[in-house]
């Protein structure tokens, strides 16, 4: 996620299911990255929410 939003320059990114464009999920900002990924140690290469996607705001 963190690549792909570096690439296309953006600060915040939506997030849907696999396969439908029009479903809506949530929004992964530059913050949830830094905060949420990186400082966890997980890798910023990881192209997916799911592992750190919750229900909760």
């Amino acid at each position: 996620m963190a690549e792909l939003t570096r690439q296309f320059h953006l600060g915040a990114a939506v997030v849907g299911p696999a396969g439908d464009r029009r479903a809506l999920v949530g929004i992964v900002t530059d913050r949830d990255i830094v905060v949420e990924a990186i400082a966890a140690g997980l890798s910023p290469a990881v192209p997916t929410a799911a592992p750190r996607a919750s229900s909760t705001a």
